[in-house]
């Protein structure tokens, strides 16, 4: 079995196969910086488009994307110029963060008929947009973010028209499903060819961790990673003809999740309620993305333990949030200024919070 120190040995040896010896196609290549949050520091991973997405290119002309980070705004767009099933299509790649209320005439000049992106992202995008250049978009692509049953319900009301498109994919293995089966419900997937998946120690529900095994370039070969999922093996056959289905059930332990296009992370909390050890002695943290008229906004519950002594909500409220960064350089409280998220709920629990077993500090509301 590999963890994330194992495969950033095989991607450090093939970058540097790939420099001392580059391909005669580089165009059809990618360098990736990975991000550093499930453990571990982030270093390169050289990708070749067969490990992009697909996508059906038939409906695809005007193509938003809809991302934070400029890398991946570009190297999005880098593939799908470079993919010739997609040849004369037009590309529009935003940064959430910047749109102002001017965007609006950007994106009903662009008349998009799809967007790729974080789903946070697509739902910020969509509220500069009306109901008629909305209901044009036919396809919707999502990665790098779990979808709620929220999110899902304000996708399928704004965009009536739209597929929505989700695949499953990590920054260590690239993408893992099959462009999604209309058999399968939300959560379930078919591995890409290729790739062999397992899970590894399941329990009496046959939920255990997930394991990838694949090719990689050069020689080198991916065996047994565990990606930090959680899932499960579907035991009947697909219809479509589909032997092999999986369910991912979200991540062993949450160590960081993304919630309305921030990235929460747990050794970042772990910091923050370390310098607020005076006032809390334990916490658990819950995450979610929630629609308030309209608009999408994080919201973060943090339930906290102490021993001894009154806790005092407003104040743990107050310096918790004025500590814990969202975002490389945005704390929670700059967050809620800017009204992308609520004002922190604390709730008191009276016993001292669970230790042991899969107990999680950080985890998305179900």
């Amino acid at each position: 079995m590999m963890d994330r120190n194992d495969i950033a040995i095989l991607a450090d040896e093939i970058f540097e196969e790939f420099v001392a010896h580059p391909p005669e196609n580089p165009q059809e290549y990618s360098i990736r910086m990975t991000s550093g949050t499930t453990s571990g520091s982030p270093f390169l991973t050289v990708w070749h488009t067969k490990n992009a997405a697909e996508w059906r290119p038939d409906s695809m002309h005007r193509l938003i994307l809809a991302f934070g980070p400029l890398a991946m705004r570009t190297s999005n767009m880098l593939y799908f110029r470079n993919n010739p099933d997609n040849e004369g299509a037009l590309m529009l790649p935003l940064d959430v963060a910047a749109l102002e209320p001017s965007a609006e005439r950007l994106l009903k000049d662009f008349a998009a008929d799809s967007m790729y992106g974080f789903p946070s992202f697509v739902t910020r995008i969509s509220e500069h947009m009306s109901a008629g250049e909305c209901a044009s978009v036919d396809i919707l692509g999502f990665s790098g973010e779990a979808i709620s049953k929220t999110l899902r319900d304000i996708f399928t009301s704004r965009f009536p028209h739209a597929r929505q498109v989700i695949t499953f994919a990590s920054a260590e293995t690239g993408v893992i499903s099959t462009f999604p089966c209309d058999y399968l419900s939300p959560g379930h997937y078919h591995p890409r060819k290729g790739i062999d998946i397992e899970v590894s120690e399941p329990d009496a529900d046959g939920v255990g961790y997930f394991l990838i095994s694949k090719d990689l370039l050069y020689g080198k070969r991916m065996e047994g990673y565990k990606t930090g999922d959680m899932a499960r093996m579907v035991p009947e056959a697909c219809p479509c003809g589909e032997k092999v289905t999986f369910e991912v059930l979200g991540r062993a332990g949450y160590d960081f999740v993304k919630v309305a296009g921030a990235i929460l992370r747990r050794e970042e909390f772990d910091r923050a309620a370390s310098e607020c050890a005076a006032l809390f002695d334990d916490y658990r943290a819950e995450a979610e993305a929630v629609i308030i008229n309209g608009k999408l906004k994080g919201k973060i519950r943090l339930t906290i333990y102490r021993a001894k002594g009154a806790a005092s909500k407003d104040e743990i409220s107050r310096e918790f949030s004025s500590r814990v960064y969202l975002t490389p350089s945005q704390t929670l409280s700059q967050l809620v200024e800017k009204e992308l998220f609520l004002p922190l709920i604390v709730t008191v629990s009276t016993e001292s919070l669970p230790q042991a077993g899969k107990s999680m500090k950080l985890s998305l509301h179900k």
